[in-house]
């Protein structure tokens, strides 16, 4: 059986964001000691801008074989032709290498606008899958898709690809390295939603809003509705939902200060 991975999805809407979080996050990975693979069409503006905004050579890791660093389509598309059966092959021949090197796991950056450019919405889905699966290594890894991507796909599409993943992080939400809301995160990222959205509170736009998949997104209703929190019909907040906005930042710097950061 294999290990667990963290599998979470970054919306961004600019080169510069795109690679301040990717390097955060694979900067992470090589304190961790993991090999860590860098999946992006601009490669090579990701290796200047690491080397000089965070002093790490990416040339110097993939020749110490610490890193795989590759255009994208040369990775989804290496004949010309995504093959799922092959890409999985690569991914375990890198987890048995990463073992042989006594490597504590992998962790891949991967932007996905290449499967909008020639209408390959549908193979995206089948590479989000095979980073759901198990290995031999625990896998990390953010999956980038642009926020016009993202805007193209109908809702059920939109739902499928929410769904493969943990953590849905947009560019101007907490860093990287929080890749978990604890529920009362969740909870108030939810009813800043409905506030903003006002009497337009329509379901799926407050979905979207919160970055969370449906089934998560109607559980956490489900629950704010029992607390008194929300109503569901229409969706909108209640005098004890707007109290609980009003006064999030202490209750949330209690908590941290008691260590209960990520109360379930």
């Amino acid at each position: 059986m294999g290990l667990e991975n963290v599998h979470n999805l970054l919306i961004y809407s600019n080169l510069e964001s795109k690679i301040k979080h990717a390097s955060e996050f694979l900067i992470e990975g090589i304190k961790q000691n993991e090999i860590i693979i860098l999946i992006d069409d601009e490669e090579n503006s990701f290796k200047q801008q690491m080397e000089k905004n965070y002093r790490i050579d990416l040339k110097k890791l993939e020749k110490e074989k610490n890193a795989v660093i590759l255009n994208s389509n040369k990775w989804y598309f290496p004949k010309d032709k995504f093959d799922s059966n092959d890409l999985l092959n690569r991914m375990h021949d890198i987890v048995k290498q990463a073992k042989d090197d006594k490597k504590t796991g992998i962790r891949i950056f991967g932007d996905k606008t290449v499967f909008f450019r020639d209408d390959h919405v549908e193979r995206f889905f089948e590479c989000e899958k095979i980073l759901g699966m198990g290995f031999d290594l625990p896998i990390t890894a953010l999956c980038a898709y642009m926020s016009e991507s993202i805007g193209i796909l109908n809702p059920e599409s939109r739902g499928r690809l929410y769904d493969f993943h943990s953590d849905i992080i947009k560019e101007t939400s907490r860093p990287l390295k929080q890749l978990r809301r604890n529920k009362l995160e969740i909870y108030f990222d939810i009813l800043v939603a409905i506030g903003e959205a006002g009497e337009n509170a329509v379901q799926t736009r407050i979905q979207g809003k919160s970055n969370l998949s449906y089934d998560k997104f109607t559980k956490y209703l489900d629950e704010m509705r029992e607390r008194k929190l929300i109503q569901r019909d229409p969706l909108t907040i209640t005098d004890k939902g707007r109290e609980f906005v009003n006064k999030f930042d202490s209750i949330s710097s209690f908590l941290h200060k008691m260590g209960l950061d990520y109360i379930q």
